[in-house]
């Protein structure tokens, strides 16, 4: 009898073992169809889905990472633009030149402002971030690779909160984010080999900067 009970104790802590890990393998399993559906259905030729590598991580989301702070990026990378574009001109642009450089320096401060206004009052917000590397066949039938971040809902697996397209846009966005709102602190090395050298950034950073910019 004694012999009976003992067995149905360990079938009762295996059942409850095993649902345990039903628990902890099914978020990322529901994440992983969730981020896949969505980036899916945002494709011209969704059939050619395919996602070639994905890391689901709960992670703290970095404060300027905001469509706001990514457009004050993007007016301030047209403004560094607008100074290369005059910068070898003769006198005869020196109207242009002038408005440039001050144009310049205008969406430097602003984006070192807005830059530490979110560092300083921005909530660590946790929720879970894919880091999506996939592929798929554009109008002309080739095929072509994107890497996506995919922010869902902590509180609810199923829900897609936004998501970046990690095209060299955005990562010139959040080159100037970080070089300007550190004061021009932070720097980015390359090996011999061309590779940049991203060990001690957050992972998200990491990811973002894994290509060449």
């Amino acid at each position: 009898m004694a012999y009976g009970v003992l067995i149905v104790i360990v079938a009762f802590y295996s059942s409850c073992s095993s649902e345990n890990k039903k628990e902890e393998v099914s978020p990322k399993v529901t994440i992983e169809k969730t981020v896949a559906d969505y980036l899916k259905n945002q494709m011209k030729n969704p059939d050619s889905f395919k996602i070639e590598s994905i890391e689901i991580r709960k992670d703290t989301l970095p404060p300027y990472l905001t469509d706001e702070m990514l457009s004050i990026a993007e007016d301030f990378n047209e403004a560094v633009d607008e100074v290369d574009r005059y910068k070898d001109r003769s006198y005869l642009w020196a109207e242009e030149k002038l408005e440039a450089s001050i144009n310049f320096r205008t969406q430097t401060e602003i984006l070192k402002s807005a830059y530490s206004v979110a560092m300083e009052s921005g909530e660590s917000v946790v929720e879970y971030v894919a880091y999506v590397k996939y592929s798929g066949t554009n109008a002309m039938g080739g095929t072509v690779s994107n890497r996506a971040i995919v922010i869902v809902d902590i509180d609810s697996p199923n829900n897609v909160l936004g998501s970046f397209s990690v095209d060299e846009d955005f990562i010139m966005q959040i080159y100037a984010i970080k070089l300007v709102g550190t004061d021009f602190k932070f720097e980015l090395k390359q090996n011999r080999y061309g590779k940049y050298e991203t060990d001690g950034l957050p992972y998200i950073e990491q990811f973002i900067f894994g290509g060449a910019i």
